[in-house]
């Protein structure tokens, strides 16, 4: 059982230093403060800070549901 452990308490480790390496580049190559969508920031990765709206109305028709000013409606359905 202990060497099987080990092993699994190794990939684990080797794995939590490929998302910091991973991390770490992302941060290199962050551009921030990005005002608006251009050629060069094309399949870069950009932060930027703003406010969205919505004009039209996303509605759910199968429950009668309406959400105005917003980008996304999630529909979650659990069964007991």
């Amino acid at each position: 059982m202990i060497p099987f452990t080990l092993v699994l308490i190794w990939k684990n480790e080797k794995k939590i230093v490929m998302y910091a390496r991973v991390i770490s580049k992302a941060k290199k190559e962050l551009k921030n403060d990005v005002k608006a969508a251009t050629e060069e920031n094309e399949l870069e990765l950009v932060h930027t800070i703003g406010v969205s709206h919505n004009d039209e109305a996303i509605k759910d028709e199968e429950f009668a549901v309406e959400a105005e000013n917003s980008y996304r409606m999630t529909r979650t359905c659990e069964m007991y």
